[in-house]
C-alpha cells in the first residue's frame, strides 16, 4: 500500500535535497537490501523536517500521522507495528533519548517543540519555491537553494518497507517546495563547542609573537623602498627632448629669405614710375 501525503510546513534540520549519500554511517557503500536488485550499489537522498507540534499528545494524532499509522497497519497486518523497533521515521524533538551518534535528541537545533520526519529516496527530488512577488510556485534548477534551516513543504508517498526482520515505513519525498527562509543549520563540529583554548599550555608557549620576530618584519619589506630608484630614468626625459630646442636653428635659412628677394625690390621703382606719370605730361 502506498499513500500520497502533503506534509505541513516545517524546517529542514538535517540532510540535503540536492546531494545523494552513497555510503552508510560506517563508510561502507550503500547497497540495495531487498528485491531483484539486492546487493547492487545505490544512493539515498535524505533529510529531516521539523514540523511544529500542536495540541496533540502524539504524532499519530495529526492528520499526516494518521496516514502513516494506517499505511503501516495495512502493510504489516501481523502486529509488527507493536514492536519497539518498528521504524516509524518520526522523532519526538523533545525526547531526552540518545541517538546513534550519542547525541540527545532535544539538544539538536530545531528539534524541541517539533515532530521530526525523516524523508529518504533513491530518486532525484523535484525542487520548487514560492515566488514572493507573485506568490506562485517556480522551479529550482540549481543546487544550494534549499538547505537546512529553510522552511519547506514536502509532498511524498508513504509505504511499508516490506522487511519482516526490520519492519517500518518509507516516507519518500517526491517534491519539495521552499516557502521561507530561516537561520542556516550547519551540521558537524561547531567551533563554539569544540573546546579550543581550554588546554594547558606547555612551557615556552607565548600568547604573542616574540619581539625579535616582529622587528624583522620591516626588513622583509626593504626591497619595496627601492622602487623610487627604478624611476630615476624618468627624470632624464627632459634631456632627451634637447634636440627639439635646436629646431629654431634649423629655421635660420628662412630668415635669409628677404635677402634673396632683394632683386624683387627693383620692380618697385618701375611701379612708382608707372603709377606717378611725369608732371610735364
Amino acid at each position: 500500500m502506498s499513500k500520497d501525503q502533503l506534509f505541513p510546513v516545517g524546517r529542514i534540520v538535517w540532510g540535503s535535497v540536492d546531494v545523494a549519500r552513497t555510503q552508510d554511517f560506517n563508510g561502507n557503500p550503500l547497497l540495495v537490501k531487498h528485491g531483484p536488485n539486492a546487493g547492487q550499489p545505490t544512493q539515498r537522498m535524505e533529510f529531516g523536517v521539523a514540523i511544529p507540534k500542536g495540541p496533540e499528545q502524539a504524532w499519530w494524532e495529526t492528520s499526516w500521522g494518521q496516514n502513516i499509522f494506517a499505511t503501516a497497519q495495512a502493510d504489516f497486518p501481523g502486529g509488527e507495528t507493536q514492536r519497539q523497533d518498528f521504524s516509524w521515521k518520526v522523532i519526538d524533538g523533545d525526547s531526552g533519548m540518545v541517538n546513534q551518534n550519542n547525541v540527545v535528541w532535544n539538544t539538536k537545533e530545531g528539534y524541541p517543540g517539533h515532530w521530526v520526519v525523516s524523508f529518504s529516496t533513491s530518486l532525484p527530488v523535484s525542487r520548487h519555491a514560492i515566488d514572493p512577488a507573485t506568490n506562485k510556485v517556480v522551479d529550482i534548477n540549481q543546487a544550494g537553494e534549499i538547505v537546512p534551516g529553510y522552511f519547506v513543504e514536502v509532498f511524498g508517498s508513504i509505504s511499508g518497507n516490506n522487511n519482516q526482520q526490520k519492519p517500518g515505513v518509507f516516507i519518500n519525498p517526491i517534491m519539495v517546495c521552499r516557502v521561507g527562509y530561516g537561520a542556516r543549520i550547519v551540521s558537524g563540529p561547531n567551533v563554539a563547542t569544540a573546546g579550543f583554548g581550554a588546554a594547558v599550555m606547555p612551557a615556552g608557549v607565548s600568547a604573542i609573537p616574540p619581539a625579535g620576530a616582529m622587528q624583522q618584519a620591516p626588513m622583509q619589506q626593504a626591497p619595496m623602498q627601492q622602487a623610487p630608484m627604478q624611476q630615476a630614468p624618468m627624470q632624464q626625459a627632459p634631456m632627451q627632448q634637447a634636440p627639439m630646442q635646436q629646431a629654431p636653428m634649423q629655421q635660420a635659412p628662412m630668415q635669409q629669405a628677404p635677402m634673396q628677394q632683394a632683386p624683387m625690390q627693383q620692380p618697385v621703382q618701375q611701379a612708382q614710375g608707372f603709377l606717378n606719370p611725369p608732371t610735364g605730361g
